[in-house]
């Protein structure tokens, strides 16, 4: 129990960052209005102000799909590695402007994924260096350096630890429709390598429309 509110607590610290770089109307889940994203950092045709990505419909968000999870609302699709690991939906950890379509966990060692899903008002590497440095100014939390992932062209990632007690994998890549998807992955550290292996199936299973 203790090892999977590690990694609760950790993924509600990523929707709270990534609310931050989300645009001006982002809300933090105390209901704290989040600063503003910089004009330079801001894709100027990529969406409006302020526009929510499109809601995923609450009757499908939740269902297991068998081995893979398609998002047609939300433009993607992700594969679970094995059936220890299950889909949740992530409504709770939903704000105005970010949508937590689903979570992949394993109940077992207390690993999740949380796909989250933002207008794209920045770059994926623009968004990176604002959840690093917004980790970095956190008690207990370091982070290793972005670098590009073969996701998809454009796409980050970066590693972070929370003490000696949770590792975490963000990856971020950009969509179709002014869309940016961030998969924030943690997992209790000493965990069995076959953990952290089923994490970056996880990651590497994600593909998004190209409308």
């Amino acid at each position: 129990m203790r090892k999977a509110a590690w990694a609760v607590a950790v993924a509600a610290w990523a929707g709270l960052s990534l609310a931050a770089c989300a645009g001006p109307k982002a809300v933090g889940p105390g209901g704290a209005e989040q600063r503003e994203v910089g004009p330079a950092d801001q894709k100027a045709a990529a969406a409006p102000e302020g526009e929510a990505p499109p809601r995923v419909d609450p009757k499908t968000a939740g269902k297991d799909h068998g081995a893979s999870f398609v998002d047609r609302e939300n433009g993607f699709t992700i594969t679970r590695p094995r059936e220890c690991w299950s889909f949740k939906p992530g409504e709770e950890l939903n704000t105005e402007n970010i949508v937590v379509p689903v979570i992949i966990a394993d109940a077992d060692s207390g690993a999740q994924v949380v796909v989250q899903v933002a207008p794209a008002v920045a770059s994926p590497a623009q968004f990176a260096q604002r959840l690093t440095t917004g980790l970095q100014s956190r008690d207990g939390f370091s982070t290793g350096e972005v670098q590009p992932i073969p996701l998809a062209e454009g796409a980050v990632g970066f590693d972070f630890t929370v003490g000696d007690q949770v590792h975490g994998r963000v990856a971020i890549v950009e969509g179709s429709a002014g869309r940016v998807y961030v998969l924030l992955a943690t997992w209790p550290r000493g965990s069995p390598h076959a953990v952290e292996q089923d994490v970056d199936d996880i990651l590497g299973s994600m593909r998004t429309s190209q409308e």
